[in-house]
């Protein structure tokens, strides 16, 4: 390889893990009061964590604890009461994603100049099933 293509190729590289490390980070819960790390497995979007706050794992906001359920609107349809763990959990990986690629591509632009391109493809990241491997130790509902 040339010089350039292994640069090329490690900017690519780079990129790609920070991609998976958003995926990975995404898919990761965490309760706004004590910072316990959770994911969902089945089951209603009203999480309550050990230390007794509401979340709702869509919008990951903590829920009033008089009445949490005032938070699921079942017009907007933004956060459900019940949805699929699995499709929110891949929404969000995909919005973390593409927002790291970005990311990436602009702290590109700004030290490298505009002659910079970076190909980092998030949807084929997810489906190399590299970022869905690694798993929170913690897992809670």
């Amino acid at each position: 390889m040339r010089c350039e293509e292994v640069v090329q190729k490690n900017r690519e590289d780079e990129g790609r893990l920070k991609v998976e490390e958003a995926l990975a980070e995404a898919k990761i819960r965490k309760c706004p009061k004590c910072t316990t790390p959770f994911v969902k497995s089945d089951g209603c979007n009203k999480m309550t964590c050990r230390c007794g706050a509401k979340i709702c794992y869509i919008c990951r906001q903590e829920l009033n604890g008089h009445n949490p359920y005032d938070h699921f609107c079942k017009k907007c349809g933004k956060c459900v009461l019940f949805s699929n763990a699995e499709e929110d959990d891949q929404r969000a990986m995909r919005e973390a994603g593409l927002t790291a690629a970005q990311a990436y591509r602009q702290e590109l632009q700004e030290t490298g100049g505009s002659d910079v391109h970076v190909d980092i493809d998030v949807d084929r990241i997810m489906t190399s099933g590299e970022a869905s491997r690694r798993r929170p130790v913690s897992i809670r509902r």
